[in-house]
């Protein structure tokens, strides 16, 4: 297992550094990053894209080679809300003051927030093709945004948004969600160029974003979410609807 030290005063000093560990090159167009890697330890690419009021978003979709942990230092100046979901693959989590990690499976959501000083552990797989999706809050820019009305949030989510000072860790493991799958389906799909391209990604960001609040608002709330199906069910289910939607359209033209 190689464990990669990351100290990053913004997401884009992440996909340096990881680059500096794993390899690949890193190409910019626009407003958009993207590491290209193919070599001994991973294959695949991690775009990373920054929106106006600190959010920003950093998908990967790659096979690594090699068992990898990111350990994370949450900085003073840099320490975002992390919301994170695979679409394929898992991963696990944990803080450094826990000696448990917990593992986030295929189609489950995972939002978290550390104390500055604290380290984050994302635990990767070797050899299993993860598709992540990450979006991060830099809250005290993102609450200068007049539009983000974080008091309609649930009390826990608006005292995490709003410790701008980062004196709390927080985290949560949501259910499996299907919808959001299809979010980041529609992600990749996004075509364009420019300025254009940007706004449709960012776009779909916060509608993904809004799906991880509402889940958090539901189980906050006790409303059941349907547990009874396992992942290998829920794997079936996807690709069946995906089979009816194309001969749909093939009905349709």
């Amino acid at each position: 297992m190689i464990t990669i030290d990351i100290i990053a005063n913004s997401q884009k000093d992440l996909l340096e550094q990881i680059q500096q560990k794993i390899g690949g090159s890193i190409i910019n167009n626009w407003n958009e990053s993207i590491l290209t890697i193919d070599n001994e330890n991973a294959i695949g690419t991690l775009r990373f894209v920054p929106f106006d009021w600190g959010v920003n978003l950093l998908d990967f979709d790659i096979t690594l080679r090699k068992e990898f942990v990111f350990k994370i230092l949450a900085q003073p100046e840099f320490n975002p809300i992390r919301f994170l979901y695979p679409s394929v693959g898992s991963f696990k989590h944990r803080f450094g003051v826990d000696n448990t990690e917990k593992k986030v499976e295929q189609f489950q959501s995972l939002i978290f927030t550390n104390k500055t000083g604290g380290y984050n552990y994302l635990h990767f797989i070797k050899n299993e093709h993860l598709n992540l999706n990450l979006i991060e809050i830099v809250r005290k820019q993102f609450l200068q945004k007049r539009t983000s009305n974080v008091s309609s949030l649930n009390k826990k989510l608006y005292e995490v948004f709003a410790d701008t000072d980062h004196e709390n860790r927080f985290s949560n493991y949501g259910t499996l969600n299907l919808k959001m799958a299809d979010l980041i389906k529609k992600l990749k799909k996004v075509k364009g160029k420019g300025m254009l391209r940007i706004l449709k990604i960012e776009a779909v960001v916060y509608e993904i974003l809004s799906l991880h609040i509402q889940q958090h608002n539901r189980l906050l709330a006790g409303v059941p979410l349907p547990t009874s199906l396992d992942k290998s069910e829920l794997k079936i289910i996807r690709k069946l609807s995906v089979l009816i939607l194309k001969d749909r359209k093939k009905i349709i033209l």
